[in-house]
Formats: C-alpha cells, structure tokens, sequence
C-alpha cells in the first residue's frame, strides 16, 4: 500500500463530540515554521483566501 510520508501519519484523534475517530496527525517537528489556519475555519476557506 502507499505510505503516508513523515511527518504525517494515522491515529487517533478525539472530536469535540467525544467521539475518536482515526486520522491524519502530525509530528511536533512538521510544525516548525508552518501557518496557523484555525481562524480560516479549514483548509478549503485557507486555500481559497490565497486566490
């Protein structure tokens, strides 16, 4: 199968709901120097910001 390449990977994760459910994560070092777009809303409102 294809590998999901460092620093991202499956686990779990919890929703505010409480539910866990699996997903993408990332590793505390693929952080370094990369934009905060929580105040977007999600990565489409991001994307769409930069047109």
């Amino acid at each position: 199968g294809a590998e999901i390449p460092a620093p991202l990977g499956i686990g779990s994760l919890e929703l505010e709901d409480g539910r866990v459910v699996k997903g993408f994560i990332c590793e505390p070092i693929g952080l370094q120097g990369a934009r905060d777009i929580t105040a977007f809303g999600g990565w489409r409102a991001y994307l769409a910001s930069l047109k």
